[in-house]
């Protein structure tokens, strides 16, 4: 059966797979060849896909959406952060989001600056009086 792992950047993983598990809000659930067509939500889990009776990797998903049906497997996720462990996966998932609150920190301190250099500058130039 094929798996294919999409985030708003590309499609990140597309592979033939034995199997896969779910893990999401209600549980966990794995999907092997010929299973029944599901959808699911996944606000928060992850995805631990098998190839050849060795687990490939775990995808944590966040905000994410999982059907599969005639074998194919689509996960569309807002985020999937992966690594060869559970363990791996987080740690890079809470280096990602860090490197991110920076960048936005940094980015609303430049706007700020902006906008007061902006404010002296409309000032000096006394805009919009007669």
């Amino acid at each position: 059966m094929k798996i294919v792992i999409s985030t708003h950047k590309g499609v990140i993983y597309n592979d033939e797979i034995e199997y896969f598990v779910i893990k999401n809000d209600e549980g966990e659930f794995a999907i092997l060849k010929d299973h029944t067509p599901v959808i699911s939500v996944i606000s928060s889990g992850y995805v631990k896909i098998v190839r050849e009776a060795n687990i490939d990797y775990y995808y944590i998903l966040i905000n994410g959406l999982l059907e599969f049906s005639n074998n194919n497997a689509t996960i569309l996720a807002q985020e999937a952060i992966n690594g060869e462990t559970y363990e791996a996966a987080k740690k890079e998932l809470e280096r990602v989001r860090t490197e991110r609150i920076e960048i936005i920190k940094r980015s609303n301190t430049d706007y700020t600056k902006l906008e007061h250099e902006l404010r002296k500058n409309i000032k000096a130039s006394k805009a919009g009086r007669l």
